[in-house]
């Protein structure tokens, strides 16, 4: 990249101007049973939650048919054993777990002057070093197994101190809004692109913008 190209980057991140897209495999802050002990940050939800998925599936006598946590979600949730129900249920649990907390990325990450930060992740820890950084932000999720009514126009505030955190594949707050399984990414693509139920229009005119 040029260094004409950089400092337009720089100059409309520091202006607010800069949308943060985000995808799942942020680390997090793993506390230690040991409260003397420092906190360590070598994993993510990606890996917690198919770690857990899989020993679940193994514990019940089960072969793993795939190693991503889409694959894994997906035995999981065609299972008589468990099924969609207790794969959501099982995700909440993980991601909402006190068990982990934000990590310096979250901190640095809310450091920073976003107005709008449209994440995969499906827990609540930017939310939180948000939070913790004097910010108020705004939390909001896409349902893809609502309608409209479960997908309601939001406004931007266009302030990086109050910041929309959209969470495009649902939230662990309302397990029934999470993409977790192979069937649930093919279901998410054919709802957006279908507009059944269509992304708030404010968050597109944002990204267009």
């Amino acid at each position: 990249m040029k260094e004409r190209h950089w400092n337009n980057l720089v100059g409309s991140l520091r202006h607010g101007q800069c949308v943060l897209v985000l995808g799942p495999e942020i680390p997090l802050s793993v506390n230690s049973e040991d409260s003397k002990s420092a906190s360590t940050e070598t994993t993510n939800f990606t890996e917690v939650l198919r770690s857990q998925l899989a020993r679940d599936l193994e514990e019940d006598n089960r072969r793993l048919s795939g190693n991503t946590v889409a694959a894994i979600a997906q035995q999981y949730e065609d299972s008589e054993d468990f099924g969609p129900a207790t794969l959501r249920a099982t995700a909440e649990r993980v991601l909402r777990s006190r068990q982990y907390g934000p990590s310096s990325v979250h901190h640095a990450l809310a450091s920073l002057p976003f107005s709008l930060i449209v994440t995969t992740c499906q827990d609540n820890l930017l939310v939180q070093a948000l939070q913790v950084a004097q910010k108020s932000p705004i939390s909001q999720r896409y349902h893809l197994r609502g309608d409209k009514r479960d997908n309601p126009e939001f406004m931007l505030p266009g302030s990086p101190r109050c910041p929309v955190v959209f969470h495009l594949f649902g939230d662990a707050e309302e397990p029934a809004s999470l993409v977790l399984s192979e069937n649930d990414v093919l279901d998410f693509l054919i709802r957006v692109v279908s507009e059944r139920p269509p992304l708030p229009n404010s968050l597109l005119r944002a990204l267009k913008r």
